[in-house]
């Protein structure tokens, strides 16, 4: 839809997807990457996994090798999310629960503090797409 406007996305040799969009082990009712399937990049081109990369010791996969097919000739079932390695890192606050106990003691300071866990609050910086980074700049002037 052309009144929707248009942006370019970046499209290296290196992006990421979710680790659920990949599994070693195809069946019919997955739509995700397997080895030998092709699969569609939202507002990409189709990918196809030729090759898997393995740690050794644990098995985990490291990395997927494909092929592209920028004129999407084959119809795919799935379009993964996607994200380009050279992504801007942005800062995401992650909460869970202030305590480890359903009812804390917190008569005092301290032993409010003793049953706080220590896991409440992360700060991760993770990539994130160039058009959250032109929104964030546009919040701020």
């Amino acid at each position: 839809d052309a009144a929707r406007g248009e942006r370019r996305l970046a499209l290296s040799r290196t992006i990421y997807i979710e680790r659920d969009d990949f599994r070693l082990d195809d069946d019919a009712d997955f739509y995700g990457l397997a080895p030998n399937k092709c699969v569609g990049l939202r507002y990409g081109p189709n990918v196809t996994c030729v090759r898997v990369d393995r740690d050794e010791a644990s098995g985990d996969v490291r990395a997927v090798h494909v092929t592209v097919d920028p004129a999407k000739s084959v119809k795919t079932k799935g379009h993964l999310h996607w994200l380009d390695a050279s992504a801007p890192r942005c800062e995401a606050r992650l909460y869970e629960w202030l305590f480890h106990m359903r009812f804390p003691d917190t008569k005092s300071a301290a032993s409010a503090a003793a049953t706080a866990s220590k896991k409440s609050a992360k700060q991760q910086q993770p990539a994130a797409d160039d058009a959250d980074a032109d929104a964030d700049a546009d919040a701020d002037a």
